[in-house]
């Protein structure tokens, strides 16, 4: 079965919507983008470049005995030595990270000097979001333009994939790629160790094996792992929709809030409902009308079979998501679902290479990216509790002149980049009036780099709201600022919006990341 052909079109929307999820891309403009990522690192944008684009992710044995070797060599007695190799580890880069994390907390003085120093010249000589855009853009080329190694090629990047969305992304890539001569690989992949190569794999299996893949997966669906049981329902919803239902069924109280959210897309697919009908349910509300209407069914009330639809790795309902993909040089008044207003004449913002940008060559006063309730929830103002996370950060100039932040209703939750300690406060955004004065934290937040800062949100019945935030040291991210504030309902105002803030004087310009508000209730 040639899945590939079957289902290009909608592959190729999807992409777009993965890309920006809140406005799907032409899916022309799409594939111009992805070959360009890979072009601009000397690859050809095609399915012989991608495969060499990812399989250069992966470090040879060869290579991890030269890095073994070049580290033990940091602590050389001979200077030329050591000098040589630095210089080796330097030009390798993050192929040389796992080892130099372990040297770094080593008993050799030397060594453990040596790979530290290494380390943050190698992190920040790397730009993290281009090459996971590399990485997106090689597995979008895989899943559309044919190549016998393909589906090699991206069972063996699954276990150096670091982040959620690139291993969707490779799933995902892997089920359109996949054909019935890798039957082998796909079994072994089925059995490998590694959890989210074999979550990859059981529907890849049942898309080459079809009626012959039941009885290998069928065992998966009592699987101790969530994420596997949840790949089991996915493969089999359409064959076998009694038991697989009663899985995803049992997986809405999951621990795993991914594997939960993602069952849960599933129900509401087979059950036919609308993306938008249940936006401003509460989860568990809404798991116990499913757990209800579960418990009595009739197959021909079921929107089955799901065909293509299984195949989307989404989440219910709640989250917005925002991972600014699509280059703006200048935003006007709108980027995607978010608007962006400002307080100074001729104060501009821009997106490019995945980062937003509200710039700070102006005079003082305030600039904002804002989504209001009504477009994620439905309704005027949030209701109910939802958590935020942001990446954020600031470039150089004009230290201690501005700030960056987030703002929840009317109040700004903000640090100064580049500042000893980060300044972090709460102050009201409609007169300034400081909720909280300037708190220093436990690191001082660079210039240049991203912060994720999360806040949790959550309405009292005495129309208080409690607010949670959490700010992470992106070179040790196990290092936090936490603050709690329970904000009075006339300092806060109505839940009505949640913007991107950067306010002050002259200065370099506040940086964003991805932007996620889950409205969902489960906790991350």
């Amino acid at each position: 079965m040639d899945v590939t052909g079957r289902w290009l079109g909608w592959w190729l929307a999807c992409l777009a919507v993965a890309a920006c999820p809140t406005m799907a891309a032409d899916p022309g403009e799409l594939v111009e983008r992805q070959r360009q990522l890979l072009e601009e690192v000397g690859v050809a944008g095609t399915a012989e470049g991608a495969i060499r684009f990812l399989r250069d992710l992966r470090p040879g044995d060869d290579i991890e005995a030269q890095v073994a070797q070049w580290v033990k060599q940091l602590g050389h007695q001979s200077f030329f030595v050591r000098n040589k190799a630095s210089r080796s580890l330097l030009q390798l880069g993050r192929h040389c990270e796992p080892q130099l994390v372990r040297a770094a907390n080593g008993f050799d003085v030397e060594v453990r000097f040596q790979a530290r120093r290494l380390l943050q010249s190698i992190r920040e000589g790397i730009d993290q979001g281009r090459i996971d855009a590399r990485i997106g853009a090689a597995l979008g080329i895989l899943s559309r333009e044919k190549h016998p190694d393909s589906a090699t090629t991206i069972v063996d990047t699954i276990p150096v994939l670091e982040t959620r969305h690139h291993l969707n992304r490779a799933s995902e890539a892997l089920w359109f790629a996949v054909t019935r001569k890798d039957m082998h690989l796909i079994r072994a992949a089925m059995r490998d160790p590694n959890v989210a190569l074999r979550i990859a794999a059981i529907p890849a299996f049942e898309l080459i094996a079809d009626e012959e893949s039941i009885k290998e997966i069928d065992p998966f669906l009592a699987d101790e792992a969530s994420g596997i049981r949840l790949a089991a329902a996915r493969a089999l919803i359409d064959r076998d929709p009694d038991r697989c239902l009663a899985v995803l069924k049992e997986l809405l109280d999951a621990e795993d809030r991914v594997v939960k959210l993602q069952a849960a897309w599933l129900i509401s697919r087979v059950l036919g409902e609308s993306e938008l009908e249940n936006r401003d349910v509460h989860f568990k509300h809404q798991v116990e009308k499913w757990k209800e209407q579960l418990g009595d069914f009739d197959l021909a009330d079921l929107s089955l079979p799901l065909q293509d639809r299984r195949l989307m790795i989404k989440e219910y309902q709640s989250t917005f998501r925002e991972e600014f993909t699509r280059d703006q040089v200048s935003i006007g008044k709108r980027y995607h679902e978010l608007t962006y207003e400002t307080t100074v004449a001729g104060a501009k913002a821009s997106v490019s290479q995945g980062i937003a940008r509200l710039h700070g060559d102006h005079n003082e006063g305030d600039q904002r990216l804002f989504v209001t309730a009504q477009q994620i929830v439905g309704n005027p103002v949030f209701s109910n509790s939802f958590q935020l996370a942001v990446d954020i950060g600031g470039e150089g100039g004009g230290t201690g002149a501005y700030h960056v932040g987030v703002s929840i209703g009317n109040l700004r939750f903000l640090f100064h980049p580049g500042y000893n300690g980060g300044g972090y406060r709460v102050e009201r955004v409609d007169n300034r009036k400081y909720m909280i004065g300037n708190q220093r934290m436990p690191f001082t937040p660079m210039h240049g780099l991203l912060h994720e800062m999360q806040i949790k949100v959550q309405p009292q019945k005495d129309k208080r709201v409690r607010l949670t935030v959490s700010i992470a040291n992106p070179r040790k991210p196990q290092e936090k600022f936490l603050h709690t504030l329970v904000a009075d309902p006339e300092d806060i105002g109505p839940l009505r919006r949640v913007a991107l803030a950067r306010s002050g004087r002259s200065g370099g310009a506040a940086l964003f990341g991805s932007l996620t508000i889950d409205t969902s209730g489960i906790d991350r």
